[in-house]
């Protein structure tokens, strides 16, 4: 077996938690497990797990295919409050 501590973590990205808790709410207001969301959007499971924790900061394409597969809009997935974000525009906090 190997030692987990030699895996090496992903990276974490706080400004993109909003989004993650965004995926997650819509997903589980559908009742969908992350595996059902996975397969309708073509990704692991594990991938959608990462976009939810803000551990993963996902291509146009993907965020396109999430939206569809969870019946919403990017409006309703990206956060006013991350359109303002100094983290995310490149500006000084």
């Amino acid at each position: 077996m190997g030692d987990a501590s030699n895996v090496p973590s992903l990276p974490r990205y706080p400004e993109l938690e909003p989004f993650g808790d965004a995926v997650r709410t819509r997903r589980l207001e559908l009742k969908l497990s992350q595996e059902r969301l996975a397969f309708q959007v073509g990704v692991s499971s594990n991938y959608v797990s990462t976009i939810e924790r803000g551990r993963c900061n996902p291509g146009l394409l993907r965020l396109v295919k999430l939206a569809a597969a969870l019946g919403a809009t990017l409006d309703d997935l990206v956060p006013a409050s991350m359109l303002s974000d100094p983290r995310i525009l490149g500006q000084p906090g």
